[in-house]
């Protein structure tokens, strides 16, 4: 292909229709493209610019959560100047996106599919749900609950498969994802696990994969600039010496494929 043929991702002009808040500072936020987009796949994820301007200058790379009547939806914690102006947005406010951006993940077959989902970062796997044995979202307390059961009506989620997780649960019962997924009824030796969420519960999901006998399908998270491999800020090295681009190459790697620094 000639260099020529190659084109920037441009940016498509939305409108947020609301935003639904839930402690601890994470929001539901419904946006509406004014122009037509690309099919997406799941674990893809999109740029997005929290203002008509360009400031802040570079966007927030947010996954799919779903889709409703038109509308994008997206998880988002505010831990920024501009996740926050994302979840302090009233509706009609423009913001512009580029999407859909990343490898979507090829089709999963396996007789055994769990998911396991760390805060915000449960959002790239929810396009999956119905197709999972388990679904694990992992959480530091019950004040996310509210967010959970609003994300399960709205996306019609089967409860049954959802399993919530939180670290301040009773004694006895609160545990972190990692815990969780060893404590699952299930034989996971041939399972495929699906996982996106903080480094150090990736890392911790890719040792136990080795030690259980289960492949794992990692969700990386990098800062990102651009978000399409133009600036190479986010490469990785995958085993073997290849150079990998978390926003275009992935964000999902295989776990063999990795190895301990690509959750430094």
């Amino acid at each position: 292909m000639s260099c020529g043929s190659h084109r920037l991702p441009r940016r498509i002009p939305g409108t947020v229709t609301r935003v639904e808040l839930f402690p601890p500072q994470v929001g539901m936020i419904w946006v509406r493209p004014q122009e037509t987009m690309g099919p997406w796949g799941p674990g893809q994820f999109a740029m997005v610019f929290p203002s008509a301007s360009n400031d802040p200058l570079l966007g927030r790379p947010l996954g799919l959560a779903g889709q409703v009547d038109g509308q994008l939806l997206f998880l988002c914690r505010g831990v920024g100047r501009g996740t926050r102006m994302l979840l302090s947005s009233p509706p009609g406010s423009p913001v512009h996106l580029v999407a859909p951006l990343g490898s979507p993940l090829a089709p999963l077959e396996e007789s055994k599919l769990i998911l396991l989902g760390g805060g915000v970062g449960v959002a790239a796997l929810l396009p999956l749900a119905d197709r999972a044995d388990r679904l694990l979202w992992a959480v530091r307390d019950g004040t996310w609950a509210g967010l959970m059961d609003r994300c399960s009506e709205a996306l019609g989620l089967d409860r049954d498969r959802l399993v919530p997780v939180f670290e301040d649960g009773p004694p006895g019962e609160g545990c972190n994802g990692v815990e969780a997924l060893w404590r699952l009824p299930m034989d996971l030796k041939g399972a495929t696990v699906v996982a996106c969420g903080p480094s150090g519960m990736l890392r911790a999901v890719w040792e136990l994969g080795r030690e259980r006998g289960f492949r794992s399908l990692l969700g990386l998270e990098r800062r990102m600039a651009c978000g399409f491999g133009g600036c190479m800020g986010c490469a990785i090295d995958l085993k073997g010496g290849v150079r990998a681009r978390v926003c275009k190459d992935g964000p999902f790697f295989w776990g063999e494929d990795l190895d301990h620094e690509a959750f430094d």
